[in-house]
């Protein structure tokens, strides 16, 4: 079976692998084309430049119209809609390691912070 993502051990890896599992349709494929043709090119030279150029694009494939906040934040809304906020994300660079825990760059914590912030659950 063809491995798609990078775990990263955020997700449980039961979660991941019965979504894997699910037939391959040609139009989820295509989406994943784009999306990687979207990575190849995108621009990390700024954390706002790499939300602009990739991050805010998976997040439309994925359903969601994003709003930028401060710095990294970005708000979803379901598409069609900026009236109430479903979830959030955080926006790291793509080298980030986030498994760094030093102060003010564990991002877990971040995460869960602007969830309760925001009276989001997690």
């Amino acid at each position: 079976m063809t491995t798609y993502y990078r775990n990263e051990t955020l997700f449980s890896e039961i979660y991941l692998e019965e979504i894997t599992r699910q037939p391959e349709h040609d139009d989820v494929l295509a989406s994943l084309r784009v999306l990687r043709e979207y990575r190849d090119y995108a621009d990390t030279s700024s954390l706002d430049a790499w939300r602009q150029s990739y991050v805010q694009e998976v997040l439309a494939a994925l359903g969601f119209n994003s709003q930028a906040k401060e710095s990294g934040l970005t708000m979803l809304y379901p598409i069609g809609s900026v009236d109430h906020p479903v979830s959030l994300c955080l926006v790291t660079m793509p080298d980030e390691d986030l498994d760094n825990t030093s102060l003010g760059r564990n991002w877990a914590e971040k995460t869960i912070r602007a969830l309760r912030e925001h009276e989001m659950q997690w």
